[in-house]
């Protein structure tokens, strides 16, 4: 569920502009400066590296592999 909000933030960010560019502007401004859908990104982003880094030390972390234009597909219905 982190990976779709994460997904979906992301998505919404390339709409104002290139990822390349968004993700250069989250990682050059300071967080004060950041408007509120970069913020969100990256809080998102640091809960899921969070997340998995105690998986990952806690042998918990179950990595599975999925068709990200199939679950766009599924999901695109449900976002509006």
């Amino acid at each position: 569920m982190v990976k779709a909000v994460l997904y979906d933030l992301f998505t919404m960010l390339q709409e104002k502009g290139t990822s390349e560019n968004a993700l250069k502007n989250i990682l050059s401004k300071p967080y004060p400066e950041l408007t509120q859908q970069e913020k969100s990104f990256y809080t998102i982003t640091l809960l899921l590296a969070e997340i998995e880094k105690q998986a990952t030390e806690n042998k918990l972390f179950d990595e599975k592999e999925f068709d990200a234009e199939k679950f766009a597909k599924e999901n695109s219905s449900s976002v509006n």
